[in-house]
């Protein structure tokens, strides 16, 4: 019995080498791909920084991360149900951002990919408005490792990469003057020397809440649903629409039968956030 040529065997072990060595090539041509694309990104990231404001600007740097997220996933980005997309098609939606921007250059290309994306994917009409404050530093705290830093530095012009209809920026030292501590402590804590800097915080943010709640509801447009976004909190995957069609049921009474003609009942949802059950700024 004649011996098997030994390019026979060989040539398995030579196809399974070149698909490994072809997936390699792929991945680090990949790889290759996304780190020039953020080179690209950074270099617009100074623009903004430095006080341009461009629409076009702006588009570069939402298609740039739609192409770092398409190469990071290799085009399997996962589309909406039909019948969702269907529902949801032609609604508004508000984004409201309150409070500080102190990380909206790292996150920027998450909200485009994980918000922005999603909504836009299934015909929903987005608008964005902002409340934030001036501030260049941000002050130390116990609270939040990421403030422990005395001097760290924050970047007014950050604000300028999302794409907002309307934003307001109050001064913080101004607005805080205009408000008596002692009246949102208790009694006892009246007295004391602590600089209540968790207090402060907390009352900043609410006036934030409340301050771009206005500017969306001078615009007169009727929302669908409003969203209440963190300006510096990333998402770890794409907004859930379904939850905004329970929330759109919900409202009009579709959801438990209990709809009353021309009367619309508000709804409020918020992510559970840890066990605090959506009552908390995080």
């Amino acid at each position: 019995m004649a011996r098997p040529h030994r390019a026979l065997w060989i040539l398995p072990w030579a196809v399974l080498l070149a698909s490994v060595v072809g997936a390699d090539v792929a991945r680090w041509t990949n790889e290759r791909r996304v780190e020039n694309t953020k080179n690209f990104l950074d270099q617009m990231f100074r623009m903004f920084h430095h006080g341009r404001d461009s629409e076009a600007l702006r588009n570069q740097v939402r298609m740039c991360c739609k192409k770092i997220a398409e190469l990071r996933t290799q085009g399997t980005i996962k589309q909406p149900d039909e019948e969702l997309a269907n529902f949801l098609r032609g609604r508004k939606v508000a984004i409201a951002y309150f409070g500080l921007t102190r990380s909206l250059t790292t996150i920027i290309c998450n909200l485009y990919t994980r918000l922005y994306a999603p909504l836009e994917s299934v015909g929903i009409e987005v608008h964005s408005y902002m409340h934030t404050y001036d501030l260049t530093h941000l002050a130390a705290s116990k609270r939040n490792p990421e403030e422990r830093a005395k001097s760290q530095l924050l970047l007014p012009n950050e604000r300028l990469l999302l794409p907002l209809n309307e934003m307001a920026a109050t001064n913080q030292s101004a607005f805080r003057e205009g408000v008596d501590i002692k009246d949102f402590l208790p009694t006892a804590a009246r007295k004391t020397k602590e600089d209540h800097t968790v207090l402060w915080n907390l009352i900043s943010q609410y006036n934030s809440l409340e301050q771009v709640t206005d500017l969306w509801k001078k615009s007169g447009v009727e929302y669908d649903v409003i969203l209440y976004v963190r300006p510096d909190m990333a998402w770890l995957g794409p907004f859930p629409l379904d939850v905004l069609r329970r929330i759109i049921e919900e409202r009009d009474g579709v959801a438990t039968n209990t709809s009353t003609t021309g009367v619309k009942q508000e709804v409020f949802a918020a992510a559970s956030w840890m066990s605090s059950r959506g009552i908390n700024d995080r």
